[in-house]
């Protein structure tokens, strides 16, 4: 009987320490190596060994996936092991990236899976983005935070990716608009001067003013021009922050700009003597404008200002025939341009929020709720505002009707965006408020599931989950540590089993 019970005892030892030991042992995954990204010009030959083993060095089968057109992938016989060969010369047909998918098997069930990219610049060439400057200010465009706008210092004070000068926390684009159309004016007015004395200057033969002149276009059109491509790169920029509307205000600049210095060099290259008098040339008033062409002849007015454009210089004109501005329409016109700006302020807010979000920044967070809040008060005002101008112009006995439906508009679009705001920072306001199924959070929500008049809201209270076990709010574990914990659990039974049956065999000794 004892030894009955000794064998017995022996066997269940030996089952509880082997059988998980057996049941248990991992796979063993192979490993590949050799699968590199590579960054190589159309017509260089591209060679990778590819190779894929387990931990006793058992060679696996790869499969490559994703080939481009003329690659080959081939098992080549090694002195120590086979390898894989990737093979390819690329062409300029071929150029960007292509990314092979590579999986290594032991056996069907035991694989492993990789993948490298082939970037393909052109021949002869690198890649012309690491070299692009479009602001000239030494930072190539892939790492300047203001890609159009010179900033060699790359100063970003908030550390938002954007650099002050071109950030529109930092820059004040509606104040930059404004000084730009009054330099646009003058430089109008500069024009028109520079053509009457530039027409006197030929008509009168006054050679030293005519290379004079001559030179001052050249170097104003050089100017024009340059003001005109940096008003262009600013709108490149504010395209790229996501102030589409701004962008073309300054878009509409850089044109303009670029227009005067057209229409100078063309009245310079083009200048017709034809309109020179064929008397000769009278300057009355002294101001170097000749008689035949001066709107004022007996008072000096270089700028040759005329307001109402009637062909009378102001200092001359005892009528002003300027058609009176309507006020009504021009305060409409501010409202309009107001809240373009702050329409302009909400998506960049927005877009930096949502990023603050998804990175679980709360410093910045904090900072785009501040200022979504503060624009939510400027809408405010800025609805006030608007209301005041329409109940003024209802009052009036005759009122413009087509100004007061682009008031209502504009009131509207107001109220939405200050809804967009609201939505944004509070979430939706929609007929369930709380969405059990995607926050599981504490505290009442609110359903109002009428749907008519006299049917009652609902009140529904959230379950506090926060004590739930951890695991329901988890990926389920794999299958496979289920087993594991149920095998360990028999071992130790049996062991248990085993000493049992040990001590009883000592006892009937």
């Amino acid at each position: 009987m004892r030894k009955i019970l000794n064998i017995l005892l022996m066997a269940l030892l030996l089952f509880g320490l082997l059988f998980p030991t057996a049941v248990l042992a991992e796979e063993d995954f192979p490993i590949i190596s050799g699968a590199a990204d590579v960054t190589t010009s159309a017509g260089k030959e591209i060679n990778l060994k590819i190779t894929a083993v387990d931990s006793k060095n058992n060679p696996a089968k790869i499969y490559a996936a994703g080939l481009p057109i003329g690659a080959s992938f081939d098992l080549v016989p090694g002195a120590d092991t086979d390898f894989y060969m990737f093979s390819w010369t690329p062409g300029n047909q071929n150029v960007g990236e292509h990314t092979i998918d590579l999986k290594a098997c032991i056996s069907p069930e035991v694989c492993s899976v990789d993948s490298f990219t082939i970037t393909v610049l052109y021949a002869g060439a690198e890649n012309p983005e690491n070299f692009l400057d479009d602001d000239s200010d030494t930072i190539i465009n892939k790492n300047d935070n203001c890609r159009y706008v010179y900033n060699f210092d790359q100063v970003d004070i908030d550390n938002d990716g954007f650099g002050d000068a071109c950030d529109p926390d930092q820059v004040d684009y509606a104040q930059k608009l404004e000084s730009t159309k009054e330099s646009y004016e003058n430089l109008q007015k500069s024009l028109e001067t520079f053509k009457v004395e530039y027409t006197a200057a030929k008509c009168t033969n006054n050679t030293e003013e005519i290379t004079k002149l001559d030179n001052n276009a050249n170097f104003v059109a050089k100017i024009l021009n340059l003001i005109s491509t940096v008003w262009g790169n600013y709108a490149k920029q504010l395209v790229l922050i996501g102030y589409s509307r701004t962008a073309e205000s300054f878009a509409d600049y850089s044109l303009k700009f670029q227009q005067l210095a057209d229409e100078q060099v063309t009245f310079v290259a083009e200048f017709d003597s034809a309109v020179c008098p064929v008397t000769p040339v009278v300057d009355t008033d002294g101001d170097t404008i000749a008689d035949n062409v001066d709107n004022c002849v007996n008072n000096a007015n270089l700028d040759q200002a005329d307001k109402d454009t009637d062909g009378i210089g102001d200092v001359c004109d005892p009528i002003d025939n300027t058609i009176p501005v309507d006020s009504d329409y021009e305060e409409y016109k501010g409202y309009k341009e107001q809240y373009d700006d702050y329409e302009d302020d909400y998506y960049y807010f927005k877009k930096k929020y949502e990023q603050a979000i998804k990175e679980d920044d709360e410093s910045d967070i904090k900072k785009y709720e501040n200022k979504l809040d503060d624009l939510d008060d400027n809408l405010k005002d800025l609805k006030k505002d608007v209301s005041d101008l329409i109940d003024d112009l209802e009052d009036e006995d005759d009122k413009d009707n087509n100004l007061l439906d682009d008031l209502d508009d504009l009131e509207n679009d107001i109220a939405k965006l200050r809804e967009k705001i609201s939505d944004l920072v509070n979430g939706p306001a929609e007929s369930v408020t709380n969405t059990y199924s995607s926050t599981y959070g504490t505290g009442a929500a609110t359903i109002n599931t009428a749907t008519a008049a006299n049917e009652p809201e609902v009140e529904v209270q959230s379950l506090d989950l926060s004590t739930l076990n951890h695991q329901a709010q988890e990926p389920a574990q794999n299958g496979w540590d289920d087993v594991r914990s149920t095998v360990w659990l028999l071992a130790g039974i049996v062991v248990m089993i085993a000493v049992v049956l040990f001590f009883l065999a000592l006892l009937l000794r």
